[in-house]
């Protein structure tokens, strides 16, 4: 599946049976959704690789858009760059997360060299202007990117901690 034991996995577009895309918070099914690209519209975040390009990040930006087929997400995620940890469980973030640059973006995964996972903080802003903050933890387990020599099975798996309340800059484990 996608969403297993707290981790989502996000997949390539070669892949037929799960999504590459991720809503945060899906407001009918009250927690996060993973979405194939014919419901890109609701997509925050989201990966894509050709084969070569490998990208996680905000999803408007990714290499799946603009498109005549898809429809370019409504609510694109901005991120803050990715930083690297070793140990879960300590408190590797000293600055509030309002304090923090966030913008639209993409973060290149074929650049991140340090055999660590990778933590990025993620802000939604919704139809009225105040935002949702998540944590999102990139999972390394000989690589970001799992099984990627195959075009069918490559993929990213992703912890993550959302704050459902409006403009609260913090994030709870929801998982």
């Amino acid at each position: 599946g996608d969403i297993e034991d707290g981790e989502v996995k996000l997949y390539g577009k070669d892949n037929l049976d799960f999504g590459s895309g991720l809503d945060l918070f899906n407001e009918t099914d009250e927690h996060l959704k993973v979405n194939m690209l014919a419901n890109s519209a609701d997509w925050n975040l989201g990966f894509y690789e050709d084969g070569e390009k490998m990208t996680f990040g905000s999803a408007a930006k990714l290499g799946f858009f603009p498109s005549q087929t898809y429809t370019t997400p409504v609510y694109s995620a901005e991120i803050t760059d990715p930083i690297s940890v070793d140990d879960l469980n300590s408190n590797f973030n000293t600055v509030a997360l309002d304090q923090m640059t966030f913008s639209e973006k993409v973060i290149d995964l074929n650049e991140i060299t340090e055999a660590k996972n990778q933590v990025i903080y993620v802000r939604v802003k919704d139809a009225e202007g105040k935002y949702n903050y998540a944590r999102v933890i990139l999972d390394y387990d000989n690589g970001l990117v799992r099984s990627p020599s195959s075009a069918q099975d490559r993929h990213i798996v992703l912890r993550v901690s959302y704050q459902k309340e409006k403009d609260v800059p913090y994030a709870k484990t929801r998982m």
